[in-house]
């Protein structure tokens, strides 16, 4: 059995480990797809750590916004270190002087005075070993926590309702045809990775909006475009829903226009 515990910077690479291992151990929220199935191991709290020189490090507690006049340490790769993450969280762009990929560097410059960083609570056993110089304070706001999961792919799509209906295994992860092409602009959108046609977590955070009207296009319009008109239409039956036939294509020109007919007939405002 192959098993890894590893960190990757990019959707590419995360593409590429799903397929190379058995198990995984991981903590991006990305991964948690229906092709990749996955039980939580560990809950981590964060503490902020600094020399004893420092003047926060005698607090019970503090906020990580009082640290944002201090110079950083973290890891190279921010998934692994995640710093960026929680300051960005707490309201700042954080000061990260030190960059490093090497595990040891982290805590001498933390123990010389030279850097501030945050940590795991499991970790401070063998700073406190190691590094006598560093102080561990909790941090108050905001919540810094993290979940690691172990995860092991999924490969029965075959064996699915939908497979056996449609004998063809695609938008698998890990695959071309699962990432959103590259023509797409998605800055300041939000990705939902549905596990079938129809999306209920998209109509239910729709629900939670107020949007006077919500625009579909894609593919299939025969499939996943219908469902997911028909879905938003019955969770918000007083707003908008538009599908743009030019933007849409189905598996063929006749169902194509059978699911533009269907959806016409349910009040979806269908334009071209």
């Amino acid at each position: 059995m192959r098993t890894a515990d590893f960190q990757v910077s990019d959707d590419n690479g995360r593409h590429n480990m799903v397929n190379d291992f058995d198990l995984i151990f991981y903590n991006s929220g990305g991964w948690l797809n229906v092709h990749v199935e996955h039980i939580p191991i560990i809950t981590e709290t964060y503490v902020a750590i600094m020399s004893k020189q420092h003047p926060l490090s005698v607090r019970e507690s503090l906020s990580l916004a009082e640290l944002a006049s201090s110079p950083f340490v973290a890891y190279h790769r921010k998934e692994i270190d995640q710093t960026y993450q929680f300051c960005m969280e707490a309201g700042f762009t954080p000061n990260i002087a030190y960059e490093t990929d090497n595990v040891g560097i982290k805590p001498h410059l933390i123990n010389i005075g030279a850097a501030v960083g945050i940590i795991p609570e499991i970790c401070i056993v063998e700073y406190k070993t190691s590094y006598p110089n560093i102080a561990f304070v909790p941090i108050a706001a905001p919540l810094c926590k993290r979940t690691v999961y172990l995860g092991w792919k999924n490969d029965n799509y075959l064996t699915t309702q939908e497979g056996k209906m449609l004998p063809v295994s695609h938008c698998i992860e890990g695959t071309q045809g699962h990432l959103v092409t590259n023509e797409l602009d998605t800055t300041g959108g939000e990705i939902f990775d549905k596990p079938s046609f129809g999306s209920l977590e998209l109509a239910k955070q729709a629900a939670e909006g107020d949007f006077d009207e919500i625009e579909l296009c894609g593919v299939c319009t025969d499939i996943c475009v219908v469902s997911n008109a028909l879905i938003l239409k019955a969770q918000l039956p007083e707003t908008k829903i538009v599908v743009d036939a030019k933007c849409c294509a189905g598996v063929t020109e006749e169902s194509h226009d059978a699911a533009l007919l269907t959806m016409k007939m349910c009040q979806v405002n269908v334009i071209s």
